[in-house]
């Protein structure tokens, strides 16, 4: 898997050039953490379950600007 020597890359730059040296001991458990998550993200073997759930979002948050526009419309009609 390349997403595993990505981490372990990144995170080897990221000593080399002190950039996560300042955080504490908390941030940089959860840097490192969203920094895995965003990584293993890549995964081609999750490519297709990743598009589809956003397409589910974008449908979802369509419906609601439609059906949110639709209550204007009809608060209008009756103003």
């Amino acid at each position: 898997m390349l997403e595993h020597f990505h981490i372990s890359q990144a995170f080897r730059v990221l000593r080399e050039y002190n950039f996560i040296q300042g955080l504490d001991k908390k941030k940089n458990l959860e840097f490192r953490e969203m920094s895995i998550k965003l990584i293993l993200a890549t995964d081609m073997m999750f490519h297709f379950t990743h598009s589809k759930e956003l397409k589910q979002l974008v449908d979802l948050e369509t419906e609601i600007i439609i059906n949110n526009e639709d209550n204007t419309d009809t608060q209008t009609s009756i103003n």
